[in-house]
Formats: structure tokens, sequence, C-alpha cells
């Protein structure tokens, strides 16, 4: 499974920021719509945070994680 993102302008443009083998359960913005957090979910959960250090769509940098057993990702 793939993550991809696109500005609304140029919605056929995608960029790959995550792909994993486990089913996304989470997908959030934050409020100010420089940070996104995935959470999925395979034998753990997975949560992470991703940003585009320099505001482009085609640059994704993984800034955070943490891996919880037995523990569902809930928004």
């Amino acid at each position: 499974m793939n993550v991809a993102a696109c500005d609304a302008n140029t919605p056929w443009d995608t960029h790959i920021v995550k792909s994993c083998v486990a089913q996304v359960t989470v997908l959030e913005w934050d409020q100010s719509g420089h940070y996104l957090l995935i959470g999925d979910t395979v034998a753990a959960a997975n949560a992470e945070i991703w940003t585009t250090p320099t505001h482009l769509l085609n640059e994704w940098t993984r800034v955070a994680n943490i891996c919880i057993p037995d523990e569902p990702i809930q928004a």
C-alpha cells in the first residue's frame, strides 16, 4: 500500500510519502498542515510523523515514529 500526496492544483502529479505492507488505519494532518501522521497495523500498531522540510511534495522525511504492540492506532 502506498500513501501519496498531491497539490490540489495539480492532482495528476502525485508523490509517494510512504510504501508499506500494512493497512493504513489513520491519516491525519496537523492544524498547520506541516506534519502528516500515518498510522498502520501489522503485528503491532505503528505511528509515524512525516514532513516536507523544503515544502516540496516530492521530498518527505520521517521525523518521528513509535511502535506499540497490541494497541490499535485511532484518530
